[in-house]
């Protein structure tokens, strides 16, 4: 999953690009090897200005309606507002919802509207866990143990909107509120964690802070680092990984997963 950031207020906007210039960044992320281009239109870095619904469609619409026409690979909306995603789904302008939202539980105002929508649509369905970016850091196994049983709790929800759990994917929210070690150990211990939730586990690590603590680099030197904890991620189990530079990823994927057959999925 390749991330495609049309947003002017990302915590990586040092490679990003606007206009025609972001439509051939978006190309050229398919061609390197995307299996899924993530496209998002709203920061979510600590401390990033929230925007509106009108907004975020507003920033969507010219990119979403490119896409369609220029691109062969699925596309997935990195949201959290209900109104987005209705309206992205109803227009045909995406394939799966990359929920990004913030609920200690869900509740049908917000999330049973983006289940629902993301059933009527048949489309995939990315459940995060989430917490404050400035919520209490637990110890590692109650960090693992409350992200499964909020994930857990999502996935059921969604199942009962009409969601087909065949569709979900679960991702454990690295760089969400979890704290910078446990993010790390997110990585390799996530995927075999949450395996018993019967979904495809999404890792989301691209050149986070806990990457540019662990190896002292500048957030654009951390494309090596990314690629490397991504093959980890596929070894331990993760079915997709969520990056700035996908070739990086599929080549390290490959290196690793020849090298060691046992953990080929």
């Amino acid at each position: 999953m390749a991330i495609w950031n049309i947003s002017p207020d990302s915590f990586s906007s040092f490679c990003e690009a606007d206009g025609a210039d972001s439509f051939a960044h978006a190309e050229r992320l398919c061609k390197e090897g995307a299996d899924i281009l993530d496209i998002g239109a709203e920061s979510t870095r600590p401390g990033a200005v929230p925007i509106s619904e009108a907004e975020e469609i507003q920033r969507l619409k010219e990119p979403l309606l490119w896409a369609r026409t220029h691109l062969h690979c699925p596309i997935s909306l990195d949201s959290r507002h209900p109104g987005t995603i209705e309206w992205a789904l109803s227009e045909g302008l995406a394939d799966i919802v990359n929920d990004i939202g913030a609920s200690a539980r869900p509740g049908d105002e917000r999330d049973g509207r983006i289940y629902r929508a993301a059933a009527r649509a048949n489309a995939g369905l990315v459940v995060m866990a989430w917490e404050d970016h400035n919520a209490e850091i637990l110890p590692f196994d109650v960090c693992l143990k409350k992200i499964y049983e909020q994930l857990a709790m999502r996935v059921e929800f969604a199942v009962n909107q009409g969601v087909d759990r065949r569709s979900i994917v679960v991702d454990p929210g690295i760089g969400f509120g979890k704290g910078m070690e446990n993010d790390l150990r997110l990585i390799t211990h996530a995927p075999k964690a949450l395996a018993d939730l019967g979904c495809p586990v999404l890792i989301a690590h691209s050149r986070k802070r806990c990457l540019a603590r662990l190896t002292g680099l500048g957030i654009e030197s951390l494309d090596l680092p990314t690629a490397i904890a991504s093959a980890m991620a596929f070894c331990s189990g993760a079915a997709m990984v969520r990056v700035h530079q996908p070739g990086d990823s599929v080549i390290a994927r490959q290196l690793f997963l020849s090298s060691s057959p046992s953990f080929v999925l």
